[in-house]
Formats: structure tokens, C-alpha cells, sequence
């Protein structure tokens, strides 16, 4: 569970460096929450989250393999914890089993042709 205050690592997001490469996973991920996605429903990421929050791993702030865009209710949910000390259902590597074709587009892994 995160212990992070509201403001201590505010410095981080107004970074030229994350705010560019929060702009490359959106465009990565074609805008789209990819817990919605994979589970078949359309919908606008509003949020780029750390999988290793910055808290656990300051290190993998700037890595785009740590990124996966959400919208706000995904965001929740995985933040849940924090206020009712629950896990959420998701696992560790929410995008396993989702790749992205030669276009960019998400594709379920079985999909991919080699």
C-alpha cells in the first residue's frame, strides 16, 4: 500500500520528460484504457499509470514497459487499497495476453500472426 502525500511527487508529473512519454504511452496504447479493453469494451484512458508506483521503484518512473493508460474507474479500482485496504482483482501484469500489431492497434495476443 502506497503511503504517498499528496503533493510528493507532484514534481515529477510537471517534468518535460514524463509529460512526453505520458504522451507516448497514450498514443501507444491508441488512447484506450487497456483493463477495458481487454476485457471488451471501448474507453478513453484518462490517466497514465505506474504499474511499480513511484513510491516502490522511483527507477521505473521513466520507463514506458511500467506505463499502462486507464481511464478513471480502472485508476480507481487499482487505488482502491489504499482507502479500504483491499487488494484489487487485477494482477501484477495486466497486459498480459495484449500485444500491438504492425498498425499499433491492440490486438489479444492469439492474434498476432508470426
Amino acid at each position: 500500500m502506497s503511503n504517498r502525500r499528496p503533493q510528493e511527487y507532484d514534481w515529477f508529473y510537471r517534468k518535460p520528460a514524463w509529460l512526453k512519454l505520458r504522451q507516448m504511452a497514450l498514443s501507444r496504447d491508441n488512447g484506450l484504457c487497456v483493463r477495458c479493453y481487454k476485457q471488451g469494451r471501448i474507453k478513453k484512458a484518462d490517466v497514465v499509470h505506474h504499474i511499480v508506483y513511484l513510491t516502490q521503484d522511483i527507477q521505473k518512473g521513466l520507463d514506458l514497459n511500467n506505463l499502462e493508460c486507464l481511464c478513471h474507474a480502472c485508476h480507481n479500482e487499482e487505488h482502491d487499497e489504499r482507502w479500504t485496504g483491499k487488494k484489487s482483482k487485477w494482477k501484477k501484469n495486466r497486459r498480459k495476453g495484449l500485444m500491438f500489431n504492425d498498425d499499433g492497434d491492440i490486438v489479444e495476443e492469439h492474434e498476432m500472426i508470426y
